[in-house]
This record gives C-alpha cells, sequence and structure tokens, in this order.
C-alpha cells in the first residue's frame, strides 16, 4: 500500500461553497449569475501580508444584453462574520469606471472574508461572493512529510511526520478525501500523526493544509 501526499500553505475552497455557507436575506435572480463577473484579485484562502498587500482590487463586468446592474455593496467580514467598518456603497455611473481598491491595511492579523453583493435598480440581488483571506505576518513553508514504515499493510498503523517552518502555533489539517483526518496546532504534530491505513489495498492521498490560525469551522 502506498501513499501520496499533497501539501499545501493556503485552504482554497469553490465561491460557490463558500457562498452557500454564509446566510443571506437576499438571493440571487434565478438564471443571470453567469451574465455578472464579480471577484477579487486574490483566490480563496489567499495569506497576505500586511505590510506588504495592502489592497486588493475587484474584477466587475457584465452582460449588459441580460442585466443593468444598479449598485455594488463590498464588505468586509471577520471570523465571526461580522462586518468590520462600514459598507462601502459604489453605484450608478461609478460602476461603468475604475472601481475602487478595497483597504485592508488597517486590519489586524486574523482572519477575513470579503463579501461583494450587486444588485439592479429594484434591489434585487444579481449576483453575491465571499472571497475568505489571512492577514498574517507568519511565514509559513512546507518541507515535506516523512513516512513510517514507508509502506503501510491494509489495516495497519504508522506516523506521518510534518517538517514545516512556522511557528508552533499554525494549525494544521490532515485530509483523505472529504474526511478530515485530524486538526490541530502543529506543536500536536511535532511527534507525527499516528494514521491507520485503510483495509482496501490502494494508493491514498493524504492533503496537509496549513493556516495562519484555525480558520472558520464551516471551512
Amino acid at each position: 500500500m502506498r501513499i501520496r501526499f499533497f501539501t499545501a500553505a493556503v485552504l482554497t475552497l469553490s465561491l460557490f461553497a463558500l457562498s452557500c455557507s454564509q446566510e443571506s436575506p437576499f438571493l440571487p435572480v434565478a438564471g443571470i449569475e453567469d451574465s455578472v463577473t464579480l471577484e477579487v484579485s486574490v483566490p480563496p484562502g489567499k495569506i497576505l501580508n500586511p505590510d506588504v498587500d495592502g489592497s486588493m482590487d475587484i474584477n466587475f463586468s457584465y452582460d449588459e444584453m441580460n442585466v443593468l446592474p444598479d449598485r455594488l455593496e463590498v464588505a468586509v467580514l471577520d471570523s465571526t462574520g461580522s462586518m468590520v467598518g462600514e459598507s462601502e456603497i459604489i453605484e450608478g455611473s461609478e460602476l461603468d469606471s475604475k472601481l475602487p481598491s478595497i483597504d485592508i491595511s488597517s486590519l489586524q492579523e486574523g482572519y477575513y472574508s470579503v463579501r461583494l453583493r450587486v444588485f439592479d435598480k429594484d434591489g434585487q440581488l444579481l449576483k453575491e461572493t465571499v472571497t475568505p483571506f489571512f492577514n498574517s505576518k507568519t511565514s509559513i513553508q512546507i518541507r515535506g512529510v516523512d513516512v513510517y514504515p514507508p509502506e503501510f499493510l491494509p489495516g495497519s498503523s504508522g506516523f506521518l511526520f510534518p517538517t514545516i517552518d512556522a511557528p508552533d502555533s499554525v494549525y494544521l489539517r490532515w485530509s483523505l478525501g472529504d474526511t478530515v483526518l485530524s486538526s490541530g496546532t502543529l506543536e500536536n504534530y511535532r511527534q507525527g500523526l499516528v494514521w491507520k491505513a485503510p483495509e482496501a489495498e490502494g494508493v491514498y492521498t493524504i492533503k496537509l493544509e496549513v493556516f495562519p490560525m484555525a480558520p472558520d469551522t464551516t471551512y
């Protein structure tokens, strides 16, 4: 039995899943979401350094044959889903000009999301996106994962030893497919993770994700 590893320093999730995980009193108009492009300039789960990355841009366009947006709301949410400061409203002819960047330079280190909502003149939601990101100065580098024994017999147990250049406080999550095997701070895994192989023979891919701090439980 062989094991393959996938390691990543950031969380990557689809916007669809993120949007569905956020409770909202608005529902987008059915069938027209594809007519609107609405996203920020960083991928979901990006680790931004507040000393370097002070802002992010908005990518917004639409098919004027199908929709006519009237208002764009921009909000930054903290890890509890509460709004940080006031939302920014961009409306009317301003939507056809270069949109202002989202200023995140004053945010404290932590886990945040940018929520974008675009409405038509009747107040109907046309599209909503929620993009999570980390604001942190923590440096994370995954060197690899050592396995003992190198090969597992079906149903046997062994150790997975991560080699990571980061403080003990960073948060790890081990997954096999959609199943989370274990999660916690790096300090908890300095002596390795005990893993029991499935009973069926095969090649198994274990994913290791490392975050500056624990992400929202939704993810």
